[in-house]
């Protein structure tokens, strides 16, 4: 476990409930790189993971870690809209209405 991730846990670890989600927390920490790969971890392990879809989706839209790409980003929430995940429906719909180059 990296040192971001051994900060994330133990910051974001509650007493009881779901674990938290690791992928999320290092990105709003800003460790893009390490939020994607924990993002396609999760993918390998649950291909219906709608919430790592978005989140990966994110990191395409706003370049972050990445180079910017708004097809890329699309097409994550794409796959994550078709399993059901309301954020991704939302941001591609926001996607098309303001004309994001190369989203069709």
């Amino acid at each position: 476990m990296t040192t971001e991730l051994r900060e994330v846990v133990a910051a974001a670890a509650p007493a009881t409930g779901p674990p938290p989600d690791l992928a999320f927390g290092v990105y709003q920490r800003g460790y893009c790189v390490t939020a994607l790969r924990e993002a396609m971890k999760r993918i390998a392990a649950n291909p219906k993971d709608g919430a790592a879809m978005t989140l990966i989706g994110e990191i395409y839209r706003d370049g972050v870690g990445v180079k910017r790409d708004f097809a890329e980003a699309a097409r994550w929430y794409r796959l994550a809209s078709d399993v059901g995940d309301r954020q991704a429906t939302f941001a591609l719909g926001l996607m098309l209405l303001n004309g994001a180059e190369g989203v069709q």
